[in-house]
């Protein structure tokens, strides 16, 4: 059985984190993925969510705050219960890096995968669609970033990597003994949902969930986070994509 949860940045416009975990919860939501800019004040965000039922498996967390301190990033990582921390992209003007700095990428985030077991805790990388842009050798930047070391899991974004013009099958087959999770999120037709930038509800978009779920289902993943990156309603979203993966 794997955990249904919420990534918070979907409610990032319509604050504050109370009236979030209120809605979540109300919808049946057991648990949240908090990112970043949330671990400010670990005590108080982890009072908000303990008062309403929910805990935080996962975390998104920011390279820049590894860079600077890890040791003390780690330390409100575990202080908030989470298990998981998950790097969820790198600062934009490393996205069109050259294969050596992917694979300084990857070397990095390998030597941060093995600093984080030591302190109990598991480490993953969240994809966008820039690490499908191919290199001029015809690798990927998905290949380097994942690199060979094992315990750097990869927690998976499928509406991203179509929007990288790959397949999410294809990839999550390939790496899916290291997959952790699935942002489960969903593509609008083409010209529709603008004001949302394209994405839809899942279960309300283009990607092919029967063809999806089996796959999903053979890798190791143990949450499902539902994500949208700019929903104009997020309580719409949050009910209708709890509705569609409850009902998978």
């Amino acid at each position: 059985m794997v955990a249904i949860s919420y990534q918070l940045y979907s409610s990032r416009n319509f604050p504050d984190v109370a009236r979030q975990a209120a809605m979540l919860a109300g919808i049946g939501y057991k648990h949240v993925e908090p990112f970043g800019g949330q671990f400010g004040d670990v005590p108080t965000l982890k009072a908000t969510l303990d008062a309403h039922g929910l805990t935080a498996p996962t975390a998104h967390i920011g390279i820049p705050a590894l860079r600077q301190d890890f040791a003390g990033t780690m330390a409100k990582v575990k202080a908030l219960g989470v298990q998981i921390a998950i790097v969820p992209a790198v600062p934009p003007d490393e996205r069109t890096n050259d294969l050596a700095g992917w694979k300084k990428l990857g070397a990095e985030l390998a030597g941060y995968a093995d600093r984080a077991n030591d302190l109990g805790l598991r480490f993953g990388w969240h994809n966008h669609h820039f690490e499908f842009a191919q290199l001029p050798d015809g690798s990927f930047p998905m290949e380097w970033v994942l690199g060979e070391k094992q315990n750097l899991l990869w927690q998976v974004d499928l509406a991203w990597v179509m929007r990288g013009k790959q397949d999410p099958i294809t990839w999550t087959k390939r790496y899916a003994s290291r997959v952790i999770g699935f942002h489960v999120k969903d593509l609008a037709p083409e010209g529709t949902c603008v004001d949302e930038d394209g994405w839809a509800d899942p279960g309300y978009g283009i990607l092919d969930w029967q063809a999806l779920l089996p796959v999903m289902r053979a890798t190791p993943a143990e949450v499902w986070t539902l994500e949208h990156d700019n929903p104009n309603d997020d309580a719409r979203f949050a009910r209708r994509g709890f509705a569609t993966v409850a009902g998978w």
